[in-house]
């Protein structure tokens, strides 16, 4: 070792000594002393510990720290032996009054290093600490420090609420602590609190913990009330307290209190929310009383008036669910009124302080109810196999409630109790009737009928439930729960149970079957028939899958199959391999090949091979597995003797077991096999787009070549892409029925060759079906098709599918094969359906049938007259729905709009067409626009009518000066003398006009000549215009030029008339009231006297045929967006049969008035037009737009217009509809398409 300086080494002869100088804990551990000689060498080793006294490493501190915050205080020490450290806390003022600290208490935590910790300052931590680190050497160490906790400004809670009464006073106190000194602060919503007021004052009161405030509100007011922060702050932190102040008081009355509903015993109460006082409402106060007629609720008539506690579970919140920015009201639903009885009803809130004050008071008539007794005396009887006559006799008439309108029948199938969906309806108006047949029932089928009375606000209980039933007829639905299960290997038992009750039809004479083997590509579809529940299907295939269907029969027909079941017969054992050959393949090999058998009669397990050489009894065998999907094996034989004739025969085994074996073939081996084909030629049929496999096996020493070729000349078939060679096999990669054909597989060796053909037939699903419609009814079509193409397999039945027109999802039907027909029952009445038909066979499915778009019959709904059906008094107006003609389609619903001249929205209601409808609380003497949308299963009507409200004396008032558009109006009211003087004038007027110009007007001779230019003569065109002229009876032809208007005056006066429209124009108003309604099927008067009919003729331009609408005033021919300019250049002038100048027309003999054909073809208008000058068509263009002028005179109509666009009136009026093309379009278009530039001039002019 190496020596310092502070250690020597001293040696004697026979001793060694270390002597250290100054011995410091450094020189502290093990010392080996080692002797030796040359005989050995030992060592000795002595331990020197030098002892250390304490001394410090980290000398504590003193510490000061903020209340609840953590302490952490060092104190580290070194020496040796290991100094131990030990903390003490001073409980008194004297050096020994320091008092260890244990690490058991909670409080504190000494750290292996010495440290000292605490969780969390508090004020009893305070004092001084000693730390002392003793290890037995020397006096030790130790220190004392002082620890000091500061507090900062704080709350015991952070937050509270405080409720006072208005105008009471209230304190709010607020204690801090902390250390002094400490600041506070009061804010009231984030603002100072104002000192200045004699309302508000604070106090503060100082101690050694804290401080403690007040807030003192002398005069509490509703303004007070909010957020007040009390913020304490010192030189350590800061914090605050809430108070939530509520200054509560009695609450507000309810605001806008109106009745938001109402009905025979009660109301809908809406209202929105007052101030609450700021504090809990406990229920609203109902207060309601009887009021007279035409009383109004004071203040004095409140006293005796009782009083109603409305909970608060009770009133619901309302708001617009699209407008959520809405204000919310609440809703409270009164019951126990009386009916038709007027009530003034007010609304009071109720807090914890007390009663609001009463709302203004609103009054509220409740409705009149609905007839209390049932018709008396019903009676049902059957007519026919889906008709019933029911017959009543009326009510009571004091249980009437009102005028008994008429009656609603309502049956329903009395089987299906408890669905509602199942009740249908019937209504006819008058109290007087008494009976009605209900047809389109199903037949032998029992139903419930129930008869009620009805009045202006709805119908009446329904009588006693009467069910009758309705004649036989063919069952409407299959047998159920069809079940099967195989018998032997060639029958099949088959049960069931009969169709429901309800759907029999009659009674039940038998079932017929519909079976066949699904698995089979021509098997054909048989039926057997049965007269019980239960059959067995006999000489069936064995280990065949069928499909068995069964419908049930009465004496009218047979009804619907039955889904099909499916049932395999039993396993057999399967029949002899289909066929066999032996080739010679080398001089100890044979081969043997074979097809399955015909007949597997189950599933084939394996096939048995035998041999034997001729003429010997011994016989060897070999077992081949069957494989799935193939039936052709063939397996080389080894071990044979040349020039040995061997026998070959093959069986078949199922799980049943071994079948027949097959033909026995003989030959024997030969080292010269010629080439021999393996496989055999037969017809194949694969299904279109499928991968097929032909197999050509070869036998022959040597090994023969193959060479495949076609019947059809094509490419080689190694060049064809259809095709791939696979060793002996010939794949078609995709078959199509291009591919079908003969193939011929050649095989050849040196020593022979052979070929063995093949037909490939692809098998395809089934051609289209060609659907048609045989008869159609107005819930019921029928149709027919011929079979298709069946592809190549048999058919094993339809799917029909049907759909309304503009639906997307498609309902099927299966029907069997040997359907050649189908009638689809319940079908809406009126409507458009699309249906097609799709055939199945093996393969698949075809392609549909072109879709069949058919209608059942009935049309859309046909409005009624608005005499019969709008009754109006000063105040209300009802609405006869029932008058409304179905047109024989039931009606679903009504969509009624109303609204007065000076409203611009309508007041929309939804009604059930068994329910007449009605309207109060209308404007008295004011006049309304009412809009009535009918549907039913056929579409959708709309009418428009104007009726007004009577007087208080029941007086009608005056018409408008004019009407909104879209709407009728009434027929007395407006059909004046004034007005039809004008129609005669304006007929009388335009009839010689035509006549002068027909006879002066050179372009007239222009037409005649045009009649020369075709292929007939004269004469015969003369005689083919004179019997035309009488057939079309009183036919005049009229093209009118006149001089056009040169003034701007003249101009502006001039009106077109619709192409393609007819104008009729009554000549007088002698007979009215019922005798017009029933003249015209409107409201209105009727048509007098001597009348016309002007109808106009084609553009030349491409244009919607449709006429524009005529419009209730004048409209400037230069506007193009009021009124597209007309090109009408001829007129037909049709006269009634009181007109006296219809005496000398050429067939003056005819007593009608008809629509007229045009006697003369459209090439011959042809001729000459090209002559004619711009002036002339700028003079006929005048004679048009001068009648029209004439015509736009009249500015009254009424309209009623239905989906179909029909088009209805019965007063005077100017009316014009769109009509077909007429004959005449050909004139037209020939003078327009030869003077192009003349029509581009007079549409300038007019543009």
């Amino acid at each position: 070792m190496s020596l310092s300086s502070s250690v020597q080494e001293k040696s004697l002869d026979e001793f060694s000594f270390l002597i250290f100088s100054h011995v410091t804990s450094k020189h502290s551990g093990d010392y080996t002393c080692v002797a030796s000689n040359t005989a050995a060498e030992v060592n000795h080793t002595a331990r020197l510990a030098v002892k250390v006294a304490p001394s410090w490493v980290y000398e504590p501190q003193d510490v000061s720290a903020l209340l609840g915050t953590q302490i952490l205080i060092n104190c580290a020490t070194k020496g040796y032996p290991e100094p131990r450290v030990t903390w003490l806390k001073g409980h008194g003022t004297g050096a020994t009054d320091f008092r260890p600290v244990s690490s058991l208490d909670l409080q504190f935590s000494i750290l292996f290093n010495g440290s000292l910790g605490i969780a969390a300052a508090a004020h009893h931590h305070e004092g001084q600490y000693m730390c002392s680190s003793t290890n037995g050497i020397g006096r030790g160490l130790s220190k004392i420090i002082t620890i000091s906790i500061n507090e900062p400004a704080h709350f015991e809670f952070s937050s509270r609420n405080m409720t006072v009464k208005r105008t009471t006073q209230t304190t709010l106190h607020c204690d801090a602590r902390g250390d002094s000194p400490i600041q506070l602060q009061w804010t009231h919503n984030m603002k100072r609190v104002d000192l200045t007021t004699y309302r508000v004052s604070v106090s503060e009161k100082r101690s050694e913990s804290g401080v403690s405030s007040q807030l003192t509100i002398a005069h509490a007011e509703r303004h007070d009330s909010g957020v007040y922060r009390c913020r304490a702050e010192n030189a350590y932190g800061r914090d605050e307290l809430l108070i939530y102040l509520a200054v509560q008081e009695l609450p507000e009355a309810p605001l806008g209190l109106h009745v938001a509903k109402r009905s025979g015993r009660g109301a809908t109460l809406a209202w929105r929310r007052g101030y609450d006082g700021n504090a809990k409402l406990r229920n609203y106060r109902l207060q309601y009383r009887v009021v007279g007629e035409n009383t109004r609720a004071d203040n004095a008539d409140w006293i005796d008036a009782p009083a109603r506690d409305i909970p608060l579970d009770k009133v619901v919140e309302r708001q617009h669910p699209a407008k959520l920015d809405t204000e919310i009201f609440l809703e409270y639903q009164l019951e126990g009124l009386r009916p038709a009885t007027a009530y003034a009803l007010r609304l009071a809130a109720v807090n914890d302080i007390g009663d609001s004050d009463y709302s203004e008071s609103v009054i509220v008539q409740t409705l009149e109810e609905a007839p209390s007794e049932p018709p008396h005396n019903v009676q049902v009887q059957a007519s026919s196999p889906g008709e019933l006559i029911v017959k009543w006799q009326a009510p009571p008439q004091e249980t009437w409630n009102g005028e008994l309108v008429g009656y609603v029948i309502t049956w329903r199938d009395a089987t299906s109790i408890g669905v509602e969906n199942m009740t249908q309806a019937l209504t006819v108006s008058g109290w007087g009737v008494s009976h009605i047949v209900v047809s389109s029932l199903r037949a032998h089928t029992h139903y419930e009928v129930r008869v009620r009375a009805f009045n202006a606000i709805g119908p009446g209980p329904a009588s006693v439930p009467i069910t009758a039933t309705t004649l036989e007829g063919a069952p409407e639905a299959p047998p159920v729960r069809v079940r099967c299960e195989p018998i032997s290997a060639q029958s099949i038992r088959v049960w069931w149970e009969p169709p429901p009750l309800d759907s029999r039809g009659g009674v039940l004479l038998g079932y017929e079957l519909i079976y066949e083997a699904v698995d089979d590509l021509d098997s054909q579809v048989e039926t057997r028939r049965s007269g019980s529940l239960e059959t067995v299907l006999q000489s069936l295939r064995r280990a065949a899958n069928y499909s068995v269907s069964i419908r049930a029969r009465t004496t009218a027909g047979a009804g619907p199959p039955s889904e099909p079941v499916y049932c395999s017969t039993l396993e057999d054992v399967p029949g002899s391999p289909a066929d066999i050959k032996a080739l010679a393949n080398s001089e100890d090999t044979v081969i043997v090949s074979w097809l399955a058998p015909a007949q597997k009669n189950g599933k084939i397990k394996h096939y048995t091979i035998y041999n034997r050489p001729q003429r010997t009894g011994q016989h060897s065998q070999l077992m081949v597995l069957h494989r799935d999907e193939e039936d052709e094996y063939q397996v080389e034989v080894r071990g044979l003797q040349e020039h040995q004739v061997y026998e070959f025969w093959v069986t078949a085994a199922t799980a049943t077991g071994e079948g027949e074996m097959s033909a026995i073939v003989a030959t024997k081996p030969n080292p010269r096999a010629p080439a021999k084909v393996t496989s055999f030629g037969r017809r194949l049929k694969f299904p279109v787009g499928r991968r097929a496999r032909v197999a050509c096996g070869a036998a022959g020493s040597p090994t023969p070549q193959r060479a495949w070729s076609r019947r059809t000349p094509s490419a080689p078939i190694l060049q064809d892409p259809r095709f791939l060679v696979d060793g002996h096999h010939l794949v078609i990669l995709n078959m199509d029925r291009l591919i079908s054909d003969n193939y011929t597989c050649t095989v050849r060796n040196p020593w022979g060759e052979e070929r063995s053909t093949w037909e490939i037939k692809a098998l395809t699903e089934p051609a289209r079906p060609v659907l048609r419609l045989a008869t159609s009814a107005p819930s019921r079509l029928h149709l027919v098709w011929e079979p298709p193409h069946n592809g190549g397999s048999s058919l094993h039945g339809y799917t029909l599918e049907y759909a309304r027109l503009k639906d997307s999802s498609w309902m099927s039907i299966y029907l069997p094969a040997d359907s050649r027909a189908h009638s689809l029952e319940r079908l809406s009445c009126g409507t458009v359906y699309k249906i097609r038909l799709t055939a199945h066979n093996a393969i698949g499915a075809s392609p549909p049938s072109e879709d069949l778009n058919v209608s059942t019959k009935g049309g859309p709904s046909k409005a009624p007259a608005e005499k019969d059906l709008v009754a109006a008094n000063s105040t209300c107006v009802r609405l006869n729905l029932l008058t409304w003609n179905s047109n024989g389609c039931p009606l679903l619903q009504f969509t009624i709009s109303i609204k007065s001249f000076e409203d611009s929205s309508w007041m929309t209601s939804s009604v059930s067409p068994v329910q007449p409808f009605a309207v109060c609380r209308l404007t008295v003497a004011s006049w309304y626009h009412l809009k009535v949308v009918a549907n039913s299963a056929a579409g959708v009507t709309t009418a428009n009518y104007y009726f007004s409200t009577l007087t208080d004396n029941g007086e009608r008032i005056p018409a408008p000066a004019h009407f909104p558009p879209g709407g009728g109006d009434d027929g007395e009211e407006r059909a004046t003398a004034t007005l039809a003087a004008t129609a005669v004038g304006s007929v009388i007027v335009l009839l010689l006009l035509a006549a002068f110009i027909y006879k002066r007007s050179p372009l007239v001779a222009c037409f005649r000549k045009s009649y020369e230019q075709g292929d007939i003569s004269e004469e015969e065109e003369k005689s083919v215009e004179k019997r035309d002229n009488h057939r079309n009876c009183q036919q005049v032809y009229t093209s009118s030029p006149i001089k056009h208007p040169v003034t701007k005056k003249e101009q502006q006066e001039m009106y077109e008339i619709s192409p393609y429209a007819t104008f009729s124009m009554s000549g007088g108003a002698e007979s009215a009231g019922d005798e017009g309604a029933a003249a015209g099927g409107a409201v209105g008067v009727g048509v007098g006297g001597a009348g016309a009919t002007l109808r106009t003729f084609g553009r030349p331009e491409p244009a919607p045929l449709q006429a524009a609408p005529f419009r209730h005033k004048h409209r400037d021919p230069v506007n193009p967006d009021e009124y597209t300019l007309s090109r009408a250049m001829t007129l037909m002038v049709r006269r009634s049969e009181s007109d006296s100048d219809s005496s000398g027309s050429p067939c003056a003999e005819c007593t009608s008035s008809v629509s007229y054909r045009m006697p003369m073809a459209a090439t011959k208008a042809k001729a000459k037009i090209e002559n004619r000058t711009c002036k002339d068509f700028f003079g006929m263009e005048g004679l048009l737009t001068r009648v029209r002028s004439a015509l736009a005179s009249r500015d009254t109509r009424a309209r009623t217009t239905s989906a179909d666009g029909s088009d209805d009136t019965t007063r005077p009026r100017l009316q014009g509809t769109s009509n077909v093309r007429s004959r005449n379009e050909g004139i037209s278009q020939y003078m327009y398409k030869d003077n192009k530039d003349c029509y581009k001039q007079i549409k300038k002019k007019y543009e």
